[in-house]
């Protein structure tokens, strides 16, 4: 029983974690940091019943958003991403979706 539970601890710690980094058209994310670096300048929107944002399926994973180069953030493009608390845009955002953050319950910080 004792070497067994000291095989399962060494098997334990040799498992290490490894960052996985989905990225699309204009847009990466690194689920190890929960950070969705947005970078081109098309209107990322989704349509709540019918699409997801192209993030949309690894939502759980998004904590942090830095918006570069957008300038429009379309209807619930981050709707339901519940472990979002902060969003980083620039100050040339032109408009705002409707729901874009609706049920990003845990969204602290807009700066």
């Amino acid at each position: 029983m004792r070497k067994c539970i000291i095989f399962l601890a060494s098997l334990l710690m040799s498992v290490s974690i490894q960052a996985t980094v989905y990225s699309g058209d204009g847009y990466t994310l690194d689920t190890s940091t929960g950070v969705l670096r947005m970078f081109s300048s098309q209107d990322y929107q989704a349509d709540a019943i019918k699409t997801l944002a192209p993030w949309g399926q690894y939502s759980r994973f998004i904590k942090t958003v830095v918006i570069e180069k957008v300038t429009r953030i379309g209807s619930s493009a981050f709707e339901k991403c519940t472990s979002l608390t902060t969003v980083i845009m620039p100050e040339n955002i032109k408009s705002i979706g409707k729901s874009a953050f609706y049920g990003c319950s845990a969204l602290t910080s807009i700066t």
